[in-house]
């Protein structure tokens, strides 16, 4: 029977009616949904993802759960460990989703057009008005998915033309064959411009009501640039983590996919990364550099003598806010991987990347971030980031809460908020005369705050008393002031920079003290006076009072607050990781206050690409003497423990070839221990066999440890004839090396965590918090008893989970992860291991058993050459990302040896290209013709960061 009189009918009949419409559109999606869900898990499994290479079965699990769960709207908990391809798993299964998506967008409205140019040409009725009102509707219907077309069309266009003049622009810029023109400044005149007279420091604020009115007219710069609204490529993808140098890794491994050529990405970054102008760039501050940036923006209708006493304006003065320059930069920006090359291709250009990063926003496919800027809403609406339709991952989520927390934190101590009082007085006593009765009202509440908080900060006991914001207000006295105006007002009349301003000139006749104390305060102060403007409620003001100083402290109890509007509004959120447990402080503390319904909520752990075989997690609870290893706050630090534990990592040292990773719970408590070990003479014991590292307390000093600690490993795991068998490193969980540094194959053959790093207990921040968990979660029926308790403890095994993620790094790696401390026996705390580990623990009856399975574990690699890989298809991960970090080090006058080397990573050829060891070589001195490669003066330095590689190729 033919239906298609039926069907035209009915179409015209719901056309017509579009409640009706909706109604029938939803009830068949519904029924589609639960008869296609079979059907959906058959599409997905034969996806081709895009990798240029054969993808782990973990990989294509990952990304397969991936692709469905963003097809369906959920949020996602998604673990995968280090070295099983997560970073590469995340942007080929959310690029593929997101390019069928738009396919299917585009092929949707297509179909409307065809539809809606049907029904204009062919609908007759015999009612006119009917008529009439079904094709009006399909007129604007037709429009509107016409316009969208054409303007998806012009992006695409668009970027085609970009992309065809790309390579142009690498020979030119990527590969030096044109000369980078040097950073413009601004001359000494432009400098001395901005305070040769006093009207500079003077505020302009004349309304409360018109916000215009506060400040002198800043360029819009969106508005500035562009002559009509741009289309806005969406569905797109968000990628946040946590800091650059990572953002750099994910803009990598793209290089991995057939993505490539096609994908357009863009790496957003306050104005601290991505300015070029030196006058900014040498502030020390980035609220300075924000307010000098707005500054150079102006166009100020101030009046400026010249030499010959006539009147000019002043025009813009920063050199690189050049419309044709952004606008042409934005575009290139969009195909270069490396934030590094985006500045050096705006200062060659004259051209602002701060601003031609922001305006690429609307052509980009991803849209790389750090979480300082994306989970700060008031900057993702300066950025004109969307939502809506779009997808959200957040890499590197363990520490989720924990990082919008330390966002929102804020402390100040009582000498800075008294010099600030000092400063704001001077300021007031100098042009009280010259500001307007409400401006001068404005400062006197300003000078109230300051006056009354320091008062009573410098007055408090500090016995880790809390209060409410409200309370706090009340207590200090300035409940009766508008912080809400006030907050205003400073921000809007640029009080900061005009303070700033004020006191620089004052510098030259106050101590270094003060001058210290002078940069970046007033936003520090200013910041202080936004606590009391935060509307979550859920925020505490704690004192704390030491014999030195006396501070006052901001704490965020809430954090799940500011992450609603993301999850509200955007399609899919996925949080991801290397080790994401234990999940459930995620789920109490954030998708239930969120009331976000658990069957939204999609959890996927992986195993790890290793084999069982490679990894031997083993509990012990007695060292070689028989006594219990308890490292509590009560036994920690006694002789006995100490003696047991020095026994324990000598005997160890005996057994463990190559490199040992020994993590202790703090800094003190590793000064401690190594102070008794060496006036004990365990640690001569110890040396017989390692050659002891320590763990340096300043950030700069980890590499040269790290590079001296890997080569002795390397160096006494293939001499044989030598009485040492590696190296040992006394390393801090939370500490510099125990997050981030990857300690692949010789270099941690077994990792020793002694303890189980409780935060302190006493800490009144810590109880706090705990105290609030116990009261707001604690009710809740889906959480834990004891919420406070609980989160004491995740707090601890998230520190474990980091630490012995150190190990294990590629498939072909091997390790042994030794837990010394009796506490670990107790199975309620397995659950809170990362998912690859906890079935593979086991308990020693005694230390001469786990020495036994210790030898055993190792006795299967003895045959393993340690110094070179069995297998060099590709790169290991853990190269990729230590050789990645060491990119952002490099300057660019090394950046051709940089393009080589991720070439030879895509290509996977390591054997024809030894002159890229000069990259690394500890004595290295480049030449000025960057082209001239030098060969490496040692053979070791190479085989540090890649020991795989037999020596015979890096010679």
């Amino acid at each position: 029977m033919d239906f298609s009189y039926f069907d035209d009918d009915f179409e015209s009949l719901l056309n017509a009616n579009p409640e009706v419409l909706d109604e029938c559109d939803f009830a068949a999606e519904v029924d589609l949904a639960k008869r296609s869900s079979n059907s959906l898990v058959e599409f997905i499994s034969s996806i081709d993802f895009g990798l240029k290479f054969k993808p782990y079965s973990v990989q294509l699990s990952f990304m397969r759960k991936l692709f469905e769960t963003l097809e369906q709207n959920k949020i996602g908990i998604f673990e995968s460990p280090t070295g099983t391809g997560k970073s590469l798993s995340l942007l080929c299964g959310s690029l593929t989703w997101l390019n069928r998506r738009r396919n299917n967008h585009i092929e949707k409205l297509e179909r409307t057009v065809a539809e809606k140019t049907k029904i204009i040409k062919e609908t007759a009725l015999e009612n006119w008005l009917e008529e009439y009102d079904l094709k009006a509707e399909a007129q604007k219907s037709l429009d509107e998915a016409k316009t969208e077309v054409d303007q998806i069309r012009r992006v695409q266009e668009r970027l085609c033309k970009v992309k065809s003049n790309f390579e142009d622009f690498n020979k030119k810029f990527i590969l030096g064959k044109r000369k980078l023109l040097d950073t413009a400044t601004l001359s000494e005149d432009d400098n001395n411009e901005l305070h040769d007279n006093d009207s500079e420091l003077l505020i302009d604020y004349e309304s409360e009501d018109d916000l215009d009115a506060a400040s002198e007219k800043t360029v819009n710069i969106d508005e500035r640039f562009d002559d009509e609204p741009e289309c806005i490529l969406k569905p797109k993808i968000y990628y946040c983590s946590r800091t650059h140098s990572q953002l750099a890794q994910i803009a990598q491994e793209l290089c991995k996919s057939i993505y490539e050529e096609s994908t357009t990405m863009v790496t957003l970054g306050s104005r601290q990364t991505l300015c070029i102008n030196e006058s900014v760039r040498k502030l020390k501050s980035v609220g300075l550099m924000n307010e000098k940036c707005l500054d150079l923006q102006k166009e100020s209708s101030k009046v400026k003598k010249s030499d010959h006493g006539c009147s000019k304006k002043k025009k813009s003065k920063c050199p690189f806010l050049r419309r044709d320059g952004i606008e042409k930069l934005a575009d290139e920006v969009l195909y270069i991987r490396d934030i590094e090359d985006v500045l050096h291709m705006g200062t060659a250009v004259h051209a602002c990347p701060y601003y031609a990063c922001r305006k690429s926003v609307a052509a980009a496919d991803i849209v790389l971030m750090p979480y300082q800027m994306f989970f700060n809403k008031a900057t993702r609406n300066t950025c004109g980031l969307s939502l809506s339709e779009c997808v959200v991952i957040v890499d590197e989520a363990h520490n989720l809460l924990e990082t919008i927390e330390s966002m929102y934190r804020f402390e100040i101590c009582f000498q800075k908020l008294n010099f600030a009082k000092q400063q704001l007085q001077q300021y007031i006593q100098r042009y009280q005369s010259k500001f307007s009765a409400k401006n001068l009202l404005h400062l006197r509440h300003f000078e109230t705050v300051l006056k009354f908080s320091a008062n009573f900060l410098e007055k408090a006991v500090g016995k880790g008393e809390s209060y409410s914001i409200n309370e706090f207000a009340c207590l200090i006295g300035i409940d009766s002031i508008n912080c809400f105006k006030l907050h205003e007002f400073i921000e809007k009349s640029h009080l900061c920079e005009k303070l700033r301003g004020f006191t620089s000139r004052a510098e030259k006749y106050v101590s270094d003290q003060a001058e210290q104390f002078s940069v970046g305060l007033f936003h520090l102060v200013m910041s202080y006076i936004s606590c009391f403007t935060n509307k979550i409620g859920d925020g505490r003001f704690l004192i704390e009072k030491t014999p030195s100083s006396s501070r006052i402290i901001f704490i965020l109890l809430n954090p799940a607050a500011f992450l609603e509007d993301v999850f509200k509004e955007a399609r899919s959120v996925v949080l991801a990781g290397g080790t994401m447990e234990p999940i459930s402080e995620l789920k109490s503390r954030l998708f239930d206050i969120l009331s976000i319904p658990e069957q939204r909520i999609v959890q996927f752990s992986c195993g790890h690409v290793v084999s069982n075989k490679n990894i031997l997690p083993i509990i012990l609870h007695t060292g070689p003497g028989g006594n219990v290893l308890k490292f509590d706050f009560s036994s920690r630090t006694s002789a006995a423990i100490f003696q047991e534990l020095g026994n324990c990592l000598v005997q160890l040292s005996k057994i463990i070839p190559g490199g040992i990773v020994c993590f202790l719970p703090s800094y003190n408590y590793e000064e401690t221990v190594f102070q008794y070990l060496k006036k004990s003479e365990l640690l001569q014991e110890l040396a017989v066999k390692k050659e002891i590292f320590r763990e340096p307390k300043t950030a700069s000093d980890v590499n040269s440890v790290l590079s001296k600690y890997a080569d002795v490993v390397i160096k006494f795991g293939t001499n044989n004839s030598s009485e040492k068998n590696g190296a040992f490193l006394f390393a801090v969980v939370g500490g510099k090396m125990s997050e981030g540094i990857n300690f692949s194959d010789a270099l941690a053959r077994c990792v020793i965590m002694v303890g189980l790093p409780y935060p302190d207990i006493t800490s009144s921040e810590l109880k706090i918090k705990m105290k609030y968990l116990d009261e707001h979660v604690s009710n809740n029926k889906n959480a834990a008893v004891n919420a406070g308790r609980e989160f004491y403890e995740n707090i601890c095994f998230k520190a474990v989970n980091q630490s012995i993620g150190r190990a294990i790094r590629h498939k072909d790696d091997y390790s042994a992860i030794i837990f010394l401390d009796s506490r670990y026996r107790n199975r309620k705390l397995w659950s809170k291991f990362s998912s690859w580990i906890r079935h593979l623990i086991v308990e020693a009856d005694s230390f001469s058993t786990a020495c036994n399975s210790l030898k055993k574990f190792y006795s299967q690699f003895e045959d393993t050459d340690d110094t070179s890989s069995t297998s060099c298809d590709e790169p290991p991960q853990w190269f990729i990302e230590n050789v990645q970090e060491t990119f952002f080090t490099i300057q660019y006058r090394f950046k051709r040896i940089t393009v080589l080397l991720r070439k030879l990573f895509v290509k996977q050829n390591f054997y024809d290209k030894p002159a890229t060891v000069a990259l690394f070589a500890q004595n290295f001195i480049p030449s000025n013709n960057v082209h001239n490669l030098c060969k490496p003066p040692n053979t070791t330095t190479w085989i540090i960061f890649h020991p795989y590689i037999k020596s015979k190729n890096a010679n």
